[in-house]
């Protein structure tokens, strides 16, 4: 029989941290822009701390490549990744999520006319063009935005957290207005990803339940050889994408 013990339930540990509530995250709307080596790590912890329910946007096909460092199998070979996380994600959850798929770019989903009924998002694309849309989409509907991202040499982690109002993620990162997607055969391991979407986690339960935080920027290197110190960026009032949103998105 079922133990009526509050202490040995599934999610006992996480609800005894100061400000955390099961029932506020299981009524949370998370969209999840990309599910490849930082996506699909983010739908399963989300799926794991109870969220209610994911949306996830992801055009691409799993290839063998995928495998040391996302969460798909051999059997998910050349399947779209949209509809697979489902299968992959759903041993992870810990309570009643609903995962939807959809198989196409962030972008392609809105031009189509779905508007996303999420309370955050989370970009893990390697594509600047895909985060200045998103980021604009989510300062206009005044939606919070946690931009994750690892380096050429997979050594360094960022995570970078907008919300409306404040710094966006080109004020945090200018280069983010150059045009730049990441090209095919670049290092990449599990152990820089896990860092950035452990912190991601904990940026998307900050802004969802409010635990104390005092960084809207970091910065992690793996190795050492710089600093991880914790910043909380202003907004840039010149900043061509957030400056004047309702005017031209940079493209």
């Amino acid at each position: 029989m079922p133990n009526a013990d509050r202490r040995f339930s599934v999610t006992h540990r996480q609800e005894l941290l100061p400000g955390f509530s099961q029932v506020v995250l299981a009524r949370a709307k998370v969209g999840v822009i990309g599910a490849g080596g930082l996506g699909s790590w983010s739908v399963a912890g989300l799926a794991r701390l109870g969220v209610g329910t994911i949306e996830v946007y992801e055009p691409d096909v799993c290839e063998p490549t995928n495998y040391h460092r996302q969460l798909y199998f051999p059997e998910d070979a050349f399947k779209f990744k949209a509809f697979q996380i489902l299968k992959r994600v759903a041993p992870h959850c810990t309570g009643a999520t609903r995962i939807t798929g959809y198989a196409h770019n962030f972008e392609d989903v809105l031009a189509a006319g779905h508007e996303p009924d999420v309370d955050l998002f989370v970009m893990g694309v390697d594509n600047n063009q895909c985060r200045r849309l998103a980021a604009a989409y989510c300062y206009v509907k005044g939606k919070p935005l946690v931009n994750v991202a690892v380096d050429g040499r997979a050594e360094q982690a960022h995570i970078m957290i907008q919300e409306t109002g404040k710094a966006c993620i080109a004020c945090m990162n200018p280069g983010y207005l150059q045009n730049r997607k990441a090209p095919c055969f670049i290092p990449s391991c599990i152990d820089c990803l896990f860092v950035a979407d452990g912190m991601a986690l904990f940026a998307i339960t900050s802004v969802l339940l409010g635990r104390p935080r005092n960084w809207n920027f970091r910065n992690i290197h793996l190795a050492g050889f710089l600093a991880d110190a914790p910043r909380l960026i202003d907004r840039n009032p010149n900043c061509p994408l957030c400056a004047n949103l309702g005017g031209v998105v940079p493209q």
